[in-house]
């Protein structure tokens, strides 16, 4: 089986090629963008960054890519612009996509804008495979045990060859990215493939935020969009109360079976710390105390207290709001699945037909 050590190398070849030149410092007199395909990935810390642009999207009349129900956009299966209403039915262009959705770049592109920017986020592997594992449940499907990874515990074919509901197995990253990646793992695939899955995510999307780095994330993410400050303050949203301490080995375990998803998360990594750089290390830790003092003040305006609510049997972090009369304290303190109704509806009053009423 590939090592991961051996399937790092050549990653300074790969770094090579970072394209920084679509990331220019933007100065105050900026357009803000609002046309943004956001690819969210399972467990990336992806619902507080899609609770930024449901509610910009909302306090700016902008429309949404929606599905007839609940929160997925023909995921598991790659999106297609079919699975939604055609944008010359309602008499207006498409302006965000942040729905659970397969990327489908082809697809995207002919449905929304043409200055469309494509945005994403990733996380490490490690501690994201431990969250969906222990957040869904996946210990019984996968028929293996976290805590004996790298010791008793042998992984199964099913968890080399089986995704739950379709939806979630090995490198969920890159699944979620469009590409059919549970055959990554196996010993056959070479480093070169995933290299080049990596170079053509690089050329497609605009910015890549990292769960690690949010606080940077954000600010780059501000200065891409030429937003302001407010408009990227986000809660921890679907945070876990507890997780799941691992053993060195069952680390290292996640680490091999996830190779594909860890050189992923490494380049994007990499190209992150160069886009501070390049942003200015002085200038970023002054945008960030900045944004944590905006994010102080809403939780103080908008949260009354902190509680736990139970979702797939988890404790997950959750807000009781107050001054929610207020647009940002309803939004900021409200679940996903519950906002997704909220402006499913709303857009249907304000752009009938944009939004199919069931399933086509």
């Amino acid at each position: 089986k590939h090592s991961v050590t051996r399937n790092l190398i050549s990653l300074e070849s790969l770094g090579n090629g970072l394209n920084l030149s679509r990331r220019e410092v933007r100065g105050s007199n900026c357009t803000p963008r609002s046309n943004i395909v956001f690819i969210k990935a399972h467990k990336c810390a992806s619902s507080s960054l899609q609770n930024i642009f449901i509610r910009y999207g909302y306090t700016h009349d902008k429309v949404f890519v929606l599905p007839a129900k609940g929160n997925y956009l023909g995921h598991p299966s790659l999106f297609r612009r079919s699975i939604v209403p055609n944008a010359s039915v309602f008499g207006h262009e498409y302006n965000i996509l942040t729905h659970h959705s397969r990327l489908n770049y082809e697809e995207m592109r002919a449905l929304m804008p043409r200055d469309t920017l494509f945005l994403t986020i990733v996380r490490h592997p490690v501690p994201l495979f431990e969250s969906m594992v222990n957040y869904f449940g996946l210990e019984k499907f996968f028929h293996m045990k976290l805590r004996f990874l790298g010791k008793s515990s042998r992984v199964s074919s099913k968890a080399w060859k089986s995704r739950y509901y379709g939806k979630l197995g090995l490198n969920q990253m890159l699944f979620d990215f469009g590409i059919n990646s549970t055959h990554l793992s196996e010993s056959t695939v070479h480093i070169e493939t995933v290299k080049k899955h990596i170079k053509k995510l690089d050329r497609v999307f605009d910015l890549v935020m990292v769960a690690e780095y949010m606080d940077e994330s954000l600010i780059l993410l501000k200065n891409l969009l030429c937003w302001e400050m407010d408009d990227i303050v986000a809660l921890k949203v679907n945070a876990r109360t507890k997780k799941q301490e691992l053993s060195k080995e069952a680390k290292e375990q996640i680490k091999a079976l996830n190779w594909p998803d860890l050189m992923l998360y490494v380049y994007f990594e990499k190209k992150l710390k160069l886009q501070i750089m390049q942003f200015g290390e002085d200038a970023m830790k002054k945008e960030i105390v900045q944004l944590k003092k905006r994010v102080q003040f809403w939780y103080d305006f908008c949260v009354e207290k902190e509680y736990q609510r139970s979702v797939y049997g988890n404790k997950v972090f959750s807000f009781k709001g107050k001054n929610l009369n207020h647009t940002t304290c309803y939004f900021l303190t409200t679940p996903e699945l519950t906002l997704t109704e909220f402006i499913r509806k709303k857009q249907l009053q304000q752009f009938p037909g944009s939004v199919y009423t069931e399933k086509p």
